[in-house]
């Protein structure tokens, strides 16, 4: 996972009752956070946590609910019966983000709080209560340019904007058919998609405009597979406006 600025950079998580996660409170994170572990360890999980806070803050959760969780019972640790809450505490720079979400007998999540976070002064924080009973997320209404009018807004806007700017990478299909290993147009260089499909050109980028960068991700890549010897980046032959993943082992062409 990835934040963009250093004052949007989260620093502190707090996950209460989603899915595998029954209790993970003040989490340390950073601007780059990179997650590496056995199966079954939890990593889905945590990363499904960020994936359905963007759904949240956009106002989909309904939608996201409906198509890619299998509703309210299963984003909830062990089901609505031993879990009767799913709730969050974000950190980010001086300001913060939290929100509970209850279940509902239709099988839908229903906020029970939600609030933004701020320091007004040395008195310490400032929650700006949203609101309870409503069903998508209110923290999208916070606008731009009515900060100046209103320190609350402000709050409001600023913890939007800090939210929706975290991207999560998910490298977890390395099969034959992934789309990492499928050509890619050799321009499609410009932002790193999150499932990576993009991963040859951004790369090949990289490699003639940051050499030293490009050695650093060789030598990662050396560490979790002593077999790596280097990337094998090139326009394909065939179709030079085109580039594939390639890949050389040591002691082998």
């Amino acid at each position: 996972m990835r934040t963009s600025e250093l004052a949007d950079t989260i620093t502190k998580l707090t996950i209460e009752g989603f899915k595998s996660i029954r209790k993970l409170e003040d989490f340390p994170l950073r601007a780059l956070n990179v997650l590496i572990g056995a199966n079954g360890a939890g990593k889905s999980n945590f990363v499904g946590f960020f994936r359905l806070l963007r759904e949240m803050i956009e106002q989909r959760l309904e939608l996201a609910l409906k198509t890619t969780e299998g509703g309210a019972d299963s984003c909830l640790y062990l089901g609505p019966k031993i879990t009767r809450e799913f709730a969050a505490k974000l950190s980010f720079g001086q300001n913060g983000y939290e929100f509970s979400l209850v279940p509902t007998l239709d099988n839908r999540l229903v906020f029970s709080e939600e609030a933004a976070i701020f320091f007004y002064d040395a008195s310490g924080p400032c929650p700006v209560f949203l609101g309870s009973g409503h069903l998508e997320s209110k923290l999208k209404k916070g606008k731009a340019g009515t900060e100046a009018l209103d320190p609350l807004l402000r709050a409001q806007f600023d913890a939007y904007e800090a939210v929706s700017s975290w991207v999560v990478y998910h490298f977890h299909d390395t099969s034959l058919s992934a789309s990492v290993r499928r050509p890619r147009a050799l321009n499609d260089d410009e932002v790193f998609r999150p499932n990576a499909e993009n991963l040859a050109p951004f790369l090949y980028r990289i490699q003639r405009t940051h050499p030293a960068s490009y050695s650093r991700i060789r030598d990662v890549v050396r560490l979790a597979a002593p077999f790596f010897d280097d990337f094998n980046l090139r326009p394909m032959p065939t179709t030079p406006d085109m580039i594939q993943l390639e890949w050389r082992q040591r002691d082998s062409d």
